[in-house]
C-alpha cells in the first residue's frame, strides 16, 4: 500500500521477502546440478549449465510424448468394401473349413480391396 512512500524499503522488502522459507527447492536444484556438472563434464559453461538445468526441470514437469497425435480415428482404418462379401474376408480366411484353395481366393480378394 505505501510503495510510494517507501521506495527503498518497499524494493528491499521484495528483494528479501522473495526467499524461500525452505531450504527444500534450493537444495534439490543443486543436487540436479551436481547430476549435471560430473568429473567428466567439469569444464560446461555456466550459460551452458543453465541450459541443462533448465531442460531437466521442462522435461520433469512435462515429459516428452512421443505418440502425441499419432492416434488413428476409426474412419481412417475402414477399407472401402465393395459387397457384403468383403467385410468378412479376415473372418473367411481363418475359418477352419476353408481349403488352400479357398484361402489363396480370399487371400486375392483381400489383395484386391486393399489395392482399391
Amino acid at each position: 500500500m505505501h510503495k510510494d512512500d517507501f521506495p527503498t524499503l518497499f524494493a528491499i522488502a521484495m528483494d528479501y521477502l522473495a526467499i524461500q522459507a525452505s531450504s527444500v527447492p534450493s537444495e534439490r536444484a543443486f543436487s540436479s546440478s551436481a547430476e549435471t556438472d560430473t568429473i567428466r563434464r567439469n569444464r560446461i559453461s555456466p550459460v551452458l549449465m543453465e541450459a541443462l538445468q533448465m531442460l531437466k526441470f521442462g522435461f520433469r514437469n512435462e515429459p516428452f510424448n512421443f505418440t502425441e497425435g499419432l492416434i488413428t480415428d476409426e474412419q481412417d482404418m475402414i477399407l472401402p468394401f465393395n459387397t457384403a462379401n468383403d467385410l468378412d474376408l479376415l473372418a473367411e480366411l481363418a475359418h477352419p473349413s476353408n481349403t488352400d484353395v479357398q484361402r489363396e481366393d480370399v487371400i486375392d480378394r483381400v489383395i484386391a480391396v486393399l489395392g482399391e
